[in-house]
């Protein structure tokens, strides 16, 4: 996830420092969702990231789509395509209720308000979508860190889990620098 915000974090930045001068809207993205195996602890190769203008999502397109990757010997190319849902809205709504088989937040779908853009590095990540711990130990964790947390970092959601498994509550981390601070280990 942190690899894939540091790309479009990287080319938001770079595109926004070429328009500065001129009139134009900066180049920025409000949701980022990037699928994860929970088996594996490994991306399944796509990520959905929502720009906030149509010439912010052309730039990252002439910038990236066909574009090999230079790491690890990789050689799968880059392709940016449209995805069913457009808009943060439509995403959001889709993804509120998404129940995801994992131990960590750190897995699901974030909407970022403001939008980020590649300086303003620290705003607000909502999480969205819901989690369930695979074990109660887990669910203990969280009730400690959340009353060692109380009104310093984050603020608490109720997710609305309706499962056999134990329910879980999620947290508005309110600044990314405080979201290393959220990680609950299993």
């Amino acid at each position: 996830l942190d690899m894939c915000l540091n790309i479009l974090d990287s080319h938001c930045a770079q595109f926004n420092q070429n328009i500065m001068e001129a009139n134009e809207p900066f180049s920025e993205y409000d949701f980022m969702y990037f699928p994860i195996d929970f088996k594996n602890r490994c991306n399944l190769g796509y990520a959905f990231a929502n720009f906030t203008s149509a010439k912010a999502t052309w730039k990252l397109y002439r910038e990236f789509h066909m574009h090999q990757w230079a790491i690890f010997n990789s050689k799968k190319i880059c392709e940016i395509t449209y995805a069913r849902l457009q808009g943060r809205r439509l995403l959001e709504d889709h993804f509120r209720n998404a129940r995801l088989e994992c131990d960590t937040d750190n897995y699901l779908p974030l909407v970022f308000d403001p939008p980020r853009n590649g300086k303003n590095l620290t705003v607000t990540r909502v999480i969205r979508g819901q989690w369930e711990a695979k074990n109660d130990s887990n669910k203990h964790q969280l009730e400690h860190h959340y009353r060692q947390t109380r009104g310093k970092n984050y603020s608490r959601v109720n997710s609305d889990c309706h499962s056999s498994g134990p329910k879980q509550t999620l947290y508005r981390v309110k600044n990314v620098a405080a979201a290393h601070e959220f990680n609950i280990q299993s």
